[in-house]
This record gives structure tokens, C-alpha cells and sequence, in this order.
């Protein structure tokens, strides 16, 4: 940085300049300038006549272009003239021929592009949660190929199941040989680990989807065999352990059974086992609660409700355990209960006797002796209810009602009967009795002719005949 006192030597150093630099004056100034001006106006012709000479020639050449020009054209008619029938004739051919072969080339070339862009873009992908019938079996197997894949055990099964279904002759059926047997062996080891579980019905089920086309069909045939065997033994011990529950009424237990035999069922290979021993259990709760029904009746002590007692009891499926145990009691009870019946037909109480001898007839072990009884007390019924219509005016209808049906039921009783002695006494009995009767309305017929003899009704006949003939 300068110091004021460089700073004002500076300044002086630069007004001593100006004072000693030499000035012109005015005279001079307009001697230079006249001196210049005619070199000036020298220049300026020169370069005008360099201008006119250009555009001279420009004119000149311009002239020369337009007159090429016009030669150019002449020519180019001419040849036009002289070589355009030729060459349209020349395209002509050539379009005629190369027609056919551009155009096969191009449509060779658009389905080659086609077929370069199918191979380039991946197909659009297909939705297998939403197959339906329409799609290729390819795209089917695919999708199952892709379930499989991810881990899904039941696509195997479906996949199994699908190919199963198809013809010897299919398309797909030599392709899909390698993964019919890759599916089988994994059907095959699950199956034989749901054996080695205890499981045979599992084992059983899966091993119905493996197809007779498969490589492996015969070690499934085999295994599934065997299975069969093994259950069929275990279906037996099982059911024989609910046989012995049922024979205790052990309702629990035989329920418990009867889960067992509905374990080793399966829906594709029923047995029927556990639907039998199902009937059989309910079978046996309904014996039991009739028998309970039966022996609360039989607890009151009236003939009447032990006459009903052995009549429910006898409702019980004689199939069951239950009647085997029933039918002491059904013994018991039909014993004491026919001396009550027996004094009941002796005692005139025909009705009575009728209802006991019914219901102790309804029990198999001793039908045969109430059977008898129960004819003959009705037998008794049917004269008794004649022989007391005898003394009314309905003679008639007494005798074919009551007496005649009487006689032909105590002859219903076979000889080989212990009644039939009883009952051809009543019979012999009741026949003297009907001819009895009929005597008696034979001659209530004929005094009833004497009463009112024909020749009362003949002038009423004719007159009515009469009235009858007029026109």
C-alpha cells in the first residue's frame, strides 16, 4: 500500500508530463486532411469498377446456367420419351414375378415373428385355483405338478386319481409314466408308515388311488391285500369284545367298540361291521326299556296289569340278549297268570278270560297252551251271547251270528289239543241247541203264515197289479 507521501510524488511526476508533451494547432490539422482525401477518392473507384465487372460476369454465367438448364430438360424429355414404354413394360414383368414370393415371404416372416415372440414371451400365467373343464389336460397336469411341488399331499392323490381315469391310448400317458412312479412311491411309503401307526384304514384309503397304470400298482396291490387281512382280524377281536359288552349291558364299553370298528372303516371299502354292531346296540337299549316298562307293570299285582306286562315284554327282539334274560321272567309271569284266566272261563267272566288268555298268547313259549284257551273261551262267548238272543224277536240273527260261528271255532281246536275233548263237548252241545232253535222258528214262521194268510195281501196285489197295466 502506497504511502500519502509516495502518493503525492506520483501525482506530481504526471503534471510535469503533461506540460512538456507537444500540442497541434489547427492549420495543421487542415493541411493532413487535404492531403489524405485524394488517395480516399482513388480507393473508392477502384472497388466500383471491381463491382460492375463481377456482376457481369455473374449475368454472364447466370445466362449460360439457364440456357444448360433448358438443354437438360429437352434431353431428359426426350429419353423419357424414348425409354418409359420400356421401363414401365421392365417393372411391369418384374411386379409379376416377385409378387407370389414377396408375399409368401412375408407371411413366413410375420408367423416366424410370431413363433420368435412365443418363444421370447413367457405364455400368460394360468390361474389353477379356478381350472375348469375347458382347460388342456397339459395345463391340468402342470398345475398339479406345481401343488406337488409346494408340498400339497392331497394334489398327489388328485394327480393319481385324475391319470387313473385316463385311456390306455392318451397323449400324456407315456410322458407321465416317470411321475406315476415318483407319486406312487410316496403314496406307498405314507402308507406304510399309517401302518406301522396303527392306522390300516388310512393305509387302506391311500393306497386305493394308486391307478393300475402305474409302475407300482403291484407293491400296492400287495400292501392294500395284506391290509385287508390284518383289519379283518382286527374287525373280528373288536367285535367279539363288544358281543361280551352287550351281553353285560355295558353300554359304554360297547360304545367304545363300536368307535374302534368305525375307525378301521372306510368310506371307499366299507365292511358293514359297524353298522351292524350300531343296530345291535340300539336294538339292545330298546329290549332293555321295554323289559323295564314290562317288569314296573308286572310290580302292581293286578291280573290286569300283569296280563299287560307280559304283553310288553313280548315286544322284545328276540334277537337280543335281552330276551334271553326276559324270557324266565315271561315264564314266571304266563304261569301265574293262566290259573287266573282259567277261573275267570270257569267263573262265567268270558271277557275277562279272553283278555288274559289274548295277551299271554302273544308270548312264543307258551302260545300254544293260551291259544287253545283263548279259541275256546271265545267259542263260549259267541254261544253264550246267541243263546241269550234266543228269547227276543231277532231269532234269526242270533243263530247266524252268535251260535254258528261258536260251533266252527271250538272245532278250529286240533285233535291232538288238550282243549279238544272240552271243546267238541261244547260243540256237540251247541249244535243240539242250534237245531233246537231252528225248530222253534220254523214254527214261528208257520204260525205267523196262519196269522196272516196270502189271500189278505191278494186284492192290494191286484189292485196295484192293475193300476200298473193302465196306459
Amino acid at each position: 500500500m502506497a504511502t500519502p507521501h509516495e502518493s503525492s510524488e506520483t501525482t506530481d511526476d504526471c503534471s510535469r508530463q503533461a506540460v512538456h508533451e507537444p500540442t497541434i494547432s489547427t492549420t495543421q490539422a487542415e493541411l493532413l486532411a487535404d492531403a489524405v482525401a485524394p488517395e480516399q477518392s482513388l480507393v473508392v473507384n477502384h472497388e466500383d469498377q471491381i463491382a460492375q465487372e463481377v456482376i457481369s460476369q455473374t449475368s454472364v454465367l447466370s445466362i449460360r446456367i439457364q440456357q444448360a438448364s433448358s438443354r437438360i430438360q429437352q434431353t431428359s424429355s426426350a429419353i423419357e420419351k424414348l425409354y418409359k414404354p420400356v421401363v414401365q413394360g421392365v417393372w411391369k414383368l418384374v411386379w409379376n414375378w416377385m409378387t407370389p414370393p414377396v408375399a409368401s415371404s412375408c407371411a413366413t416372416g410375420s408367423v416366424a415373428l410370431f413363433a420368435l415372440a412365443q418363444l421370447i414371451y413367457p405364455p400368460p400365467e394360468v390361474d389353477c385355483e379356478a381350472l375348469n373343464q375347458r382347460v388342456s389336460d397339459r395345463v391340468t397336469l402342470s398345475c398339479l405338478q406345481t401343488a406337488i411341488a409346494k408340498g400339497d399331499s392331497e394334489a398327489v392323490l388328485k394327480a393319481l386319481n385324475w391319470i387313473g381315469g385316463w385311456e390306455a391310448n392318451h397323449p400324456l400317458q407315456n410322458e407321465v409314466q416317470d411321475l406315476l412312479e415318483t407319486w406312487s412311491a410316496k403314496v406307498l411309503q405314507a402308507a406304510r408308515q399309517h401302518r406301522t401307526a396303527g392306522r390300516p384304514a388310512e393305509a387302506i384309503r391311500l393306497l386305493r388311488y394308486i391307478p393300475h397304470s402305474s409302475p407300482r400298482y403291484t407293491d400296492a396291490w400287495a400292501l392294500l391285500q395284506q391290509l385287508r387281512r390284518e383289519r379283518d382280524q382286527l374287525e373280528q377281536a373288536i367285535y367279539k369284545d363288544a358281543q361280551v359288552a352287550l351281553q353285560q349291558q355295558d353300554w359304554i364299553q360297547a360304545s367304545r367298540e363300536l368307535w374302534r370298528l368305525q375307525a378301521l372303516e372306510t368310506e371307499a371299502s366299507p365292511t358293514g361291521s359297524a353298522h351292524a354292531l350300531t343296530r345291535q346296540i340300539e336294538a339292545e337299549k330298546q329290549a332293555q326299556s321295554l323289559l323295564n316298562q314290562a317288569i314296573q307293570k308286572h310290580s302292581l299285582g293286578e291280573p290286569q296289569y300283569q296280563s299287560e306286562a307280559i304283553a310288553i315284554a313280548s315286544q322284545i327282539n328276540p334277537n337280543t340278549y335281552v330276551w334271553r334274560s326276559a324270557q324266565s321272567l315271561l315264564d314266571d309271569w304266563s304261569d301265574g297268570l293262566l290259573p287266573v284266566g282259567l277261573q275267570q272261563l270257569e267263573q262265567g267272566n268270558l271277557k275277562e278270560a279272553i283278555v288274559i288268555f289274548r295277551q299271554i298268547a302273544r308270548y312264543p313259549n307258551r302260545q300254544a297252551i293260551a291259544q287253545d284257551w283263548l279259541i275256546l273261551a271265545q267259542a263260549r262267548y259267541l254261544a253264550q251271547t246267541s243263546l241269550e238272543a234266543s228269547s227276543s224277536t231277532d231269532l234269526d240273527l242270533a243263530l247266524q251270528v252268535g251260535l254258528s260261528p261258536a260251533i266252527l271255532t271250538a272245532q278250529s281246536i286240533q285233535p291232538e289239543s288238550p282243549r279238544h275233548p272240552q271243546a267238541s263237548a261244547h260243540a256237540q252241545q251247541w249244535e243240539q241247541q242250534l237245531v233246537s232253535l231252528q225248530t222253534s222258528a220254523q214254527t214261528l214262521d208257520s204260525t205267523n203264515a196262519t196269522l196272516w194268510p196270502e189271500t189278505q195281501y191278494q186284492p192290494t196285489f191286484v189292485n196295484m197289479q192293475s193300476r200298473s197295466n193302465r196306459p
